[in-house]
């Protein structure tokens, strides 16, 4: 399959194919094959949600980041079955590339109220930052 178009509908493809993909019994490989445009990489963040599957969950969060201009992208999703409650539950992992205008306190800060409301729990990790014990030898 050949996609061509804008990077942001390239990724928003390559984020629902597979699903839909998955939802059909159908394998599909996917692979850039032509140049696209470099990503703003000086805001990179680790983003993580996992909860009951339920529909639109992740419609509601990318749309969160679409609304900010963000770039998605090494999207993973999993379900997968609660042994205590038998529910179907899902774990999404992706990485976030934001506009050097955005606030990422209140960013990060709306983003665990839409978890809230979603009845799921995120996290996020700044790429940039380094946590202080990282490195650290205890004698």
């Amino acid at each position: 399959m050949i996609i061509e178009g804008t990077q942001s509908a390239i990724t928003k493809a390559e984020c629902i194919l597979p699903a839909l993909f998955q939802r059909l019994d159908l394998l599909s490989m996917m692979k850039r094959t032509s140049h696209h445009e470099k990503q703003n990489l000086a805001h990179l963040f680790n983003v993580e949600f996992s909860g009951e599957d339920a529909a639109g969950l992740i419609k509601a969060v990318t749309g969160f980041f679409a609304e900010r201009q963000a770039m998605l992208s090494a999207f993973r999703q999993r379900t997968y079955k609660d042994k205590a409650t038998g529910k179907e539950n899902m774990q999404c992992k992706f990485v976030v590339s934001l506009p050097p205008n955005e606030n990422v306190d209140d960013l990060e800060s709306d983003l665990m109220a839409l978890f809230t409301s979603l009845n799921v729990t995120g996290k996020v990790q700044d790429t940039q930052k380094k946590d202080p014990n990282e490195n650290v030898t205890s004698w």
